[in-house]
């Protein structure tokens, strides 16, 4: 015997550029969890829903994608969603119109048809012990949803809004990460299938992915005496996925890791400003690359099981440990291996540099191959 939900919680309407949008009708399931009906999906499969708030508490967030009566093996008896006569979603779009931001605590999860996630908040969002169950993409971002004549998701576009990581992380071990906001902070481990964090001002396709960046530059004082950076990564944050994507689109503002990056697969960082690695970025894919339009200043590790490709638009700095079978690294100014550091390529080890290359007493050039340094200047000590 089903046990129908026998009461709702009627949410506040919001009223938004002349628009009355009504939250979707929710209720307390009796094991404390949030059920949410969502809206019924269009005909593209997406089902868009609409909030004054979105938050999730300890107890969770099911969203209810399942027009039949279902008997879930830890929350028992879920009522089916009366919106979905025509069928699941495939993807569930939950934003927020008003002015405030989210504070994500507690899993959330699908019921019924697994779909993509969307949490789209310009205000912010913050994620602290939040998860993902039975779905196939989680994306949480500060930008703007940009639908398609169809109906579909075409396009993100971010012009603000902060995305942290808090410290209770977040698990989407299932799935595909996304995080897209202007600035991203990463205090707690984030745990995905594959992840993509992109950063700055940019419209990003949802078909093919790609980016174009709106060109935002940073100040001479933020790029200074009070360096601002897109991706920041805390000594207790990180990301461990298989692929990992990392990208930080504004002019000057640079990526910063004192954490822990691993991608059991394969690994792309790319800054447009700089790079200052404190903490461990490693790969065990094919291919490892690491780009940015100003310098890397490495103090801690930078590993790629097979090649590692470092380039830099300025400088390389290391007084940390770059490795790699192949570690090709280029820079268009001086590369500099300083105090007691290694750069190892142990198949093969390629330096090029427009400007000079330095390799200090303490610190160590390895290879058991072939090491070709080209620059205008050597200065090996």
């Amino acid at each position: 015997m089903f046990k129908f939900k026998a009461s709702y919680v009627a949410l506040a309407a919001v009223l938004t550029s002349s628009v009355v949008y009504a939250d979707p009708t929710s209720y307390t399931h009796s094991s404390g969890a949030t059920v949410i009906d969502i809206e019924k999906p269009n005909a593209a499969g997406v089902s868009h829903n609409l909030y004054r708030d979105f938050n999730v508490g300890a107890n969770g967030t099911i969203l209810n994608n399942s027009g039949d009566d279902v008997s879930h093996s830890t929350f028992g008896n879920i009522a089916r969603n009366n919106n979905l006569t025509a069928g699941s979603a495939s993807v569930i779009l939950n934003e927020v119109t008003s002015k405030n931001a989210s504070s994500l605590k507690g899993f959330i999860e699908v019921n019924g048809q697994k779909a993509d996630v969307v949490i789209a908040n310009p205000n912010g969002i913050t994620c602290s012990g939040c998860s993902f169950v039975n779905t196939n993409k989680a994306i949480l971002t500060t930008g703007k949803v940009n639908m398609t004549d169809d109906g579909a998701i075409g396009s993100y576009t971010v012009t603000g809004g902060t995305l942290t990581i808090g410290e209770n992380g977040m698990n989407a071990a299932n799935g595909y990460a996304v995080l897209l906001a202007d600035a991203i902070n990463i205090n707690g481990k984030v745990q995905a299938n594959n992840a993509l964090v992109s950063a700055g001002n940019f419209t990003m396709d949802n078909s093919s992915g790609s980016v174009t960046s709106a060109g935002k530059k940073a100040t001479l004082i933020q790029m200074t005496v009070n360096p601002q950076y897109s991706i920041d990564v805390s000594s207790l944050g990180g990301i461990e996925a298989n692929s990992i994507s990392m990208v930080g689109n504004n002019i000057g503002f640079g990526v910063r890791n004192k954490g822990s990056i691993v991608a059991n697969s394969s690994l792309q960082l790319t800054s447009n400003g700089n790079l200052l690695n404190k903490g461990t970025i490693k790969s065990n894919g094919l291919l490892s690359q690491v780009a940015t339009a100003s310098g890397i200043t490495n103090d801690g590790s930078i590993a790629g099981a097979y090649y590692l490709m470092l380039s830099s638009g300025d400088y390389i700095v290391n007084t940390g440990s770059l490795s790699g079978g192949q570690l090709i690294a280029t820079a268009n100014g001086n590369i500099t291996n300083g105090d007691s550091g290694t750069m190892t390529g142990t198949s093969g080890l390629s330096l090029t540099s427009g400007g000079k290359i330095r390799n200090e007493e303490k610190a160590s050039l390895l290879s058991n191959n072939q090491i070709a340094a080209t620059a205008i200047w050597l200065f090996p000590q």
